[in-house]
């Protein structure tokens, strides 16, 4: 019972996510001599905050921080990632789950006891069992608990700023219930730390928190390390001495001024482009000021390297940024394949054989997709590729007017613009297209709920799956995508088809509308759940397992009506991609009164995330060198 109570809680793939950020060897360590880190290392303090521009390695610093303390013996270290475009991610819940989980995990014992309680030990099968009141009534106990047995329990959150302020609220009161459990206990066996951008429920002095500003001064030293190991990947390929290979790192390092990201993409830059000393030299001569116009240098760059690489790089980063879930290498090589067979000619039947003689070799994509704009993307431990950081999310989707008011030098960034509308409709009429094609026109043999028909249903979708990688996402999300684009300026030339399309794929007695659920059903309801057949409601059903963040396990949930679409989180101010004069960020938030408990350095902090990936550039940058050295190129 236990054990079904924990997997219900959270899936243990979820602390998974934080394997794919990995600090650079050296780094971090600054934050060890700052007086308010020691205070709250040595438990003179027992709350922190530590704050800071956007990008500016606030994601890097704390695994550093979870790393070292649990290097170091301390047992009793659980922490959570937040990521405002994850769902699972994005809530006071996510917290509360991640932590009572990683505890619960380590501590069976404890796990029994908290959960000895007749409402909590109802059978519970996905996270929509478990309501936010019921988590709030739970970590408190469970956590007071952990720490009264005597060991330290220290309790790390990453990217508090992407969740909504009522849920960061909703955490710190779960927080301080906690510590009044705690309340009389001879040594302080409690302890958090936050890192975010700025956030005003951690600047109220009522919430206690001790609060550190990262400046430029403290990460530069970092900045700087980083640079000079991704440097010394390519720069005897590139014939940098090393004289020149450290005026190179100085001037990176000071034109980052303190925004890790963007001397990552800078130096990224560099390593693929591999200009000569004497380009260089002139380059460093004016740096880009700000994140935005990075990104804009380095799609302009991009457009003037072939007649239709920035077409190609518009497109891969409209799958990267508008994609419901992030997708493969494999997948992402077969869209954008479907994307150009569509614009060339959106009447063509699209067939696997037409797709499979028109895709880049699969042994060479990975390759071929860092050399165009690798510095833009990011590639997790999966190979699940995703925009290497959310402000150039913001900078994509920025209307043009706003950098025009605000004279940015962004000359590029109208070429590049995206419209979220228009990206929803063109990829759900890609998905819906690929849906149609002649090989699902017949769903084979249908589902029967004896034993052997249930195998042999989940052999035919299983081989569906693999045999057309696209299906999979497309299933999930084309009926998300045409919701989310809304009514959009009809097309003549296409409106007819893709009426007709969306018409068969919503008809379940369709083979097209049956081989599509099927998929769906196979991925999202699991195979606890037998599949229905034709279901009048589907979009009920899909709306409703969309909602749940781990599998059933043994029982079906009657699907209720709600609103079609999916939420998406709400954009950033384009604030965030960095004043273009001084590097600094413009906040709304006003800085804490004198004599505050939350020290000011100079100025408060803007409003992005950090990143969570690596630039595409790692492992694909040797294959390109020796492939170059073998061409001759």
């Amino acid at each position: 019972m236990e054990a079904a109570l924990l997997t219900s809680l959270c899936a243990a793939e979820f602390h998974e996510y934080s394997s794919n950020i990995r600090p650079t060897r050296g780094t971090g360590w600054w934050i060890e001599k700052k007086r308010e880190f020691q205070a709250w290392r040595d438990h003179t303090t027992c709350k922190l905050w530590i704050y800071g521009k956007p990008a500016a390695g606030k994601t890097y610093l704390a695994k550093h921080i979870v790393n070292q303390l649990r290097e170091k013996g301390n047992k009793g270290v659980i922490d959570c990632f937040l990521n405002a475009s994850m769902k699972e991610r994005n809530s006071c819940e996510a917290i509360l789950r991640a932590t009572i989980h990683q505890l619960a995990t380590q501590d069976s014992e404890l796990w029994a006891l908290a959960v000895d309680r007749p409402r909590v030990r109802e059978p519970r099968h996905t996270t929509m069992d478990w309501t936010q009141h019921e988590l709030a009534n739970l970590w408190p106990d469970i956590m007071a608990e952990a720490a009264k047995k005597g060991s330290d329990l220290t309790i790390v959150v990453d990217g508090f700023d992407e969740i909504r302020k009522q849920d960061q609220n909703d955490f710190l009161d779960c927080f301080e219930t906690c510590e009044r459990r705690l309340r009389g206990q001879a040594r302080r066996s409690l302890r958090i730390i936050v890192l975010s951008r700025w956030c005003s429920s951690l600047a109220n002095s009522k919430r206690g928190f001790v609060g550190y500003e990262i400046g430029e001064d403290d990460n530069a030293k970092d900045i700087r390390c980083t640079v000079q190991k991704e440097l010394e990947e390519f720069a005897d390929h590139a014939e940098y001495s090393d004289e020149f290979q450290e005026v190179l790192c100085d001037a990176v390092t000071r034109g980052a001024k303190g925004i890790y990201l963007w001397a990552t993409i800078m130096i990224a830059d560099i390593g693929i482009r591999m200009p000569g000393k004497h380009q260089l030299q002139q380059q460093l001569k004016k740096l880009p000021k700000s994140l935005a116009e990075l990104y804009d240098s380095i799609l302009g760059n991009i457009e003037l390297t072939s007649e239709h690489a920035g077409t190609t790089t518009l497109r891969i980063l409209r799958w990267a940024v508008f994609g419901l879930e992030p997708l493969g290498l494999q997948e992402l090589n077969l869209a954008l394949t479907l994307a150009e067979l569509w614009e060339e000619d959106c009447e063509r039947v699209i067939n696997q054989e037409l797709i499979q003689a028109s895709m880049i070799p699969p042994q060479v994509f990975k390759a071929s997709l860092y050399r165009l704009c690798g510095q833009l993307l990011s590639l997790s431990a999966t190979n699940h590729v995703q925009p290497v950081h959310s402000t150039l999310t913001q900078y994509l989707t920025t209307n043009p007017g706003v950098f025009k008011d605000k004279e940015w030098k962004v000359p590029n960034h109208e070429t590049f613009h995206l419209s979220e509308q228009a990206a929803h409709h063109d990829l759900g009429r890609m998905c819906a297209a690929y849906l149609m094609m002649p090989s699902f026109a017949y769903a084979g043999e249908k589902f029967s709920s004896t034993d052997k028909g249930c195998a042999r249903w989940e052999i035919k979708v299983q081989d569906r799956i693999d045999t057309y990688p696209l299906v999979r996402y497309a299933a999930l999300c084309w009926l998300k995508h045409v919701n989310l684009a809304g009514p959009v300026q009809p097309n003549p030339e296409n409106e007819v088809r893709d009426a007709k399309n969306q018409s068969a794929l919503r008809n379940m007695e369709t083979g097209y509308g049956t081989s599509w659920f099927e998929v769906w059903w196979f991925a999202r309801m699991w195979r606890d759940l037998k599949f229905p057949g034709p279901v009048a409601d589907f979009e009920a059903w899909m709306e409703q397992a969309d909602n749940a963040l781990v599998p059933p396990v043994d029982r079906q949930v009657p699907p209720k009506r709600g609103k079609k679409g999916v939420s998406l989180p709400p954009t950033e101010s384009v604030e965030t991609l960095v004043d273009a004069e001084n590097g600094a960020t413009s906040s709304t938030n006003p800085p804490p009164a004198r004599g505050h408990v939350i020290p000011v350095n100079n100025d408060t902090t803007g409003n992005a995330v950090d990143g969570y990936g690596y630039v595409l550039v790692k492992g694909v940058l040797g294959i390109m060198i020796r492939l170059s050295e073998l061409t001759g190129a």
